[in-house]
C-alpha cells in the first residue's frame, strides 16, 4: 500500500537532472491505509512533520484514478462532475492529434522557403499548407507566424484525397527534401516513401471547423479555427463548430477543473504545465444546453472577433453564463477564481 507521497514537482532536487521528483512510501499490508500527499513548494528549510500537520490535500482512490484534492474543492468538483454528458459524447470522440512529420526541420518551412519553392515550381503550393504553430493563437485570435508544412501523404483509401508522389510530380520539393538525407530517410514516422508523411486517416478533418489546443502548456487556449490551418503533434484539435463547447473550454470553470483532473509537469498551481490527454478530454463532463442557447455563444464569439478590445469583458460574461449553468454559489465561484489567479 502507498502510505505517503512527497511531491517535489520540478524543483531542482538533483542538480544535474531536470525532472519531476517524488518520494513514495510503501508498506507491505493489506489494510485499507489512507494515503497522505505532501506538495513541496520550496527546498529551503523543509520540515515534513510541520508540512504534514498543515496539509489539507487528500487522496481519493478509485478504480479509474487517484485524485489529489484540497478539502475545500471536494463538493465543488462533485457538482461539476454530476452530469452524464461528456465532451466525447457530443463530438463523437473526434479529438485528434496534429500531424507527425518525424522531422519538423524538413517538413515545416518558413515563408521565405515556401516562396522560393513556389516560384520555382508554382504547382508545389498544392502540397504546402499553412501551419498554425502552438504559439500562434489564443482563445479567439491567431497571430500566424507564416509557417508552412509540406503535406505529402499516402492518400486516404475511398476518399478524394489521393496519394502524393513527390518524386514524380513535385520535383522542386523533392530536391529540397533531399537536402535532409539521410536523416529524413531513417526517421520513424513516414509513409510509403521517405518523402511522405505517416498515414493520417482523418486528414480531411483538418479542413472542417475545429477547436485547436496545445497538448502541454501552463495556460491553455482553445482556438476556434475555420481557416483550415494544419497543426502538428504539439497540438490536438476537436472537430466541431460548437461555440458553446469553445466557450466552456475557455471558461474559468474549465481552467479550474483541468488543474485538478489532468496530470501536470510541476505544480499546476504554480508554473507547472498541464497535459491535456485525449482520453481525459473525451471524458470531461459538460452540461448540455438547449439548441436555442447556442446562438448566444456564437454571438459572443463574433463580438470578440469584430472588436478584440471587448475580449476581457465578453469572456467575463461567458464565465457568468457557465457559472449559472452549473448553479454555482458565490462561495464556489470564489474558490474557482482564487484558484486560477
Amino acid at each position: 500500500m502507498v502510505t505517503n507521497i512527497v511531491d517535489f514537482f520540478e524543483l531542482p532536487v538533483f542538480e544535474q537532472a531536470s525532472t519531476d521528483s517524488a518520494i513514495t512510501f510503501l508498506t507491505n499490508s493489506n489494510s485499507n491505509f489512507s494515503t497522505e500527499y505532501l506538495g513541496i513548494k520550496t527546498l529551503k528549510n523543509i520540515d515534513l512533520k510541520i508540512l504534514s500537520n498543515s496539509c489539507e490535500v487528500i487522496v481519493i482512490k478509485d478504480e479509474q484514478e487517484w485524485k489529489f484534492i484540497h478539502n475545500s474543492n471536494l463538493k465543488l468538483l462533485s457538482k461539476i462532475e454530476n452530469v452524464e454528458t461528456t465532451i466525447g459524447s457530443i463530438v463523437n470522440s473526434q479529438i485528434y492529434l496534429g500531424i507527425k512529420t518525424g522531422l519538423n526541420k524538413a517538413f515545416i518551412i518558413s515563408d521565405d522557403v515556401k516562396n522560393i519553392l513556389v516560384e520555382k515550381e508554382p504547382k508545389s503550393k498544392e502540397i504546402i499548407k499553412p501551419l498554425l504553430a502552438p504559439t500562434d493563437f489564443d482563445s479567439v485570435n491567431s497571430n500566424w507566424s507564416k509557417k508552412w508544412i509540406i503535406l505529402s501523404h499516402n492518400g486516404i483509401s475511398g476518399s478524394k484525397i489521393k496519394p502524393i508522389n513527390i518524386v514524380r510530380d513535385y520535383k522542386v520539393v523533392f530536391e529540397y527534401l533531399k537536402e535532409y538525407l539521410p536523416e529524413i530517410k531513417t526517421r520513424g514516422d513516414q509513409g510509403v516513401h521517405w518523402t511522405n508523411l505517416r498515414d493520417c486517416s482523418y486528414l480531411e478533418t483538418f479542413y472542417k471547423p475545429k477547436i485547436s489546443f496545445v497538448y502541454t502548456a501552463k495556460n491553455h487556449y482553445f482556438f476556434f479555427d475555420n481557416n483550415n490551418f494544419i497543426v502538428n503533434n504539439s497540438c490536438f484539435f476537436i472537430s466541431s463548430n460548437d461555440y458553446y463547447l469553445w466557450a466552456f473550454l475557455n471558461s474559468s470553470l474549465f481552467k479550474y477543473y483541468q488543474k485538478i483532473k489532468f496530470v501536470a509537469y510541476g505544480d499546476a498551481d504554480g508554473s507547472g504545465r498541464v497535459k491535456l490527454d485525449r482520453n481525459k478530454m473525451l471524458n470531461v463532463p459538460i452540461r448540455p444546453i438547449k439548441e436555442t442557447e447556442l446562438s448566444k455563444y456564437e454571438g459572443l464569439f463574433k463580438k470578440i472577433k469584430e472588436d478584440n478590445s471587448v475580449k476581457t469583458k465578453t469572456m467575463n460574461i461567458i464565465d457568468k453564463m457557465i457559472y449559472k449553468l452549473y448553479n454555482l454559489t458565490k462561495e464556489e465561484i470564489q474558490i474557482i477564481e482564487n484558484s486560477i489567479k
